[in-house]
């Protein structure tokens, strides 16, 4: 699917200290120019309620109070969007590039911002995790919802608080890989952001370009030579993408690694030990050394492992 024209970002916000951090993170890393903010918050049909309880003579003597309850409430969304606004006008984004939307709960969360997400958006910013940490540790929450379902644009989930501008980019030279380099391009050129392209061989020799699997006898320097004399060529087309979608030269490089373990742990440890606090990855053929951990999408374990970075998934 061909990138978009304009870059456009929604980003979902529950009210949460995490969601502020997805702001802050939009604000370090997102270019000020050409780009449109969305500041999206789905509210519980309050108004619902308080009509039942009102109807009802055992609860009628309660609505003042109910009522008030309702604006409270209502004021506090306001606030915390405003202040999310503000935070973005701070860092130098335009007034009429950064909206507010607060839209009643219609089909549940998840799906009403997979709806919304099929307005020309460029991607979609959620927070990592949401009010309740209790209930993300036993149920799977809207972040990792978002990531199962937003299949058409890239999800982007904010742990912690990210703000190096730093992106490690998983690369294997598959189309969708290539495809992955082309939304990172699209999203962030002219940001000033730095972006290391990452392939990894795994300690049997083994890597992947496109679809083609190749092994070597040992990840020895004589092997690891012949690797990056196949795979070089893909890296330093990607890295042309990303100059030519206006990142700097002296911001991009490509870097051939030999996994030491698992090679999603592998990735999040290179990530962390170069100073990346972003990572991005893809969805079935964008990572394919990846597929022991990415069925379809991208699994629960790579988040979990990268729960103090951002992580893109295309």
């Amino acid at each position: 699917m061909p990138t978009p024209p304009s870059r456009k970002l929604l980003v979902a916000l529950d009210g949460s200290e995490q969601a502020m951090a997805a702001v802050e993170y939009v604000a370090a890393v997102f270019p000020r120019k050409d780009i449109q903010i969305d500041l999206f918050h789905i509210s519980e049909q309050l108004s619902d309620l308080f009509e039942d309880m009102e109807a009802n003579p055992l609860y009628k003597t309660k609505t003042n109070r109910l009522r008030q309850w309702i604006n409270d409430q209502q004021h506090q969304t306001h606030a915390y969007l405003k202040t999310a606004r503000d935070s973005l006008l701070t860092a130098g984004f335009p007034e009429e590039q950064v909206t507010m939307r607060i839209q009643p709960k219609k089909l549940g969360v998840v799906r009403d911002i997979q709806k919304a997400s099929y307005d020309e958006y460029s991607a979609v910013v959620v927070g990592r995790t949401g009010l309740s940490r209790l209930k993300d540790m036993f149920l799977k929450n809207v972040a990792f919802q978002l990531v199962g379902k937003l299949n058409h644009l890239p999800v982007v989930v904010v742990g912690g608080q990210p703000q190096k501008r730093k992106l490690c980019v998983a690369f294997d030279g598959s189309p969708g890989s290539q495809r992955g380099v082309s939304w990172v391009s699209h999203l962030v050129g002219g940001s000033g952001c730095k972006v290391a392209l990452l392939s990894l061989v795994s300690q049997k020799g083994r890597f992947w370009i496109d679809d083609e699997e190749y092994f070597l006898e040992s990840p020895g320097e004589e092997d690891l030579a012949k690797c990056r004399e196949k795979v070089g060529p893909c890296l330093q087309a990607a890295s042309e993408t990303l100059i030519n979608g206006g990142l700097a030269p002296e911001n991009v490089s490509y870097q051939i690694e030999v996994a030491d373990s698992e090679r999603a742990p592998s990735i999040v440890q290179w990530a962390t030990d170069n100073d990346c606090d972003t990572i991005v990855v893809g969805r079935r053929g964008l990572v394919s050394f990846l597929d022991a951990f990415f069925v379809g999408r991208i699994s629960d374990k790579v988040l979990n492992l990268a729960d103090e970075l951002a992580v893109w998934v295309i």
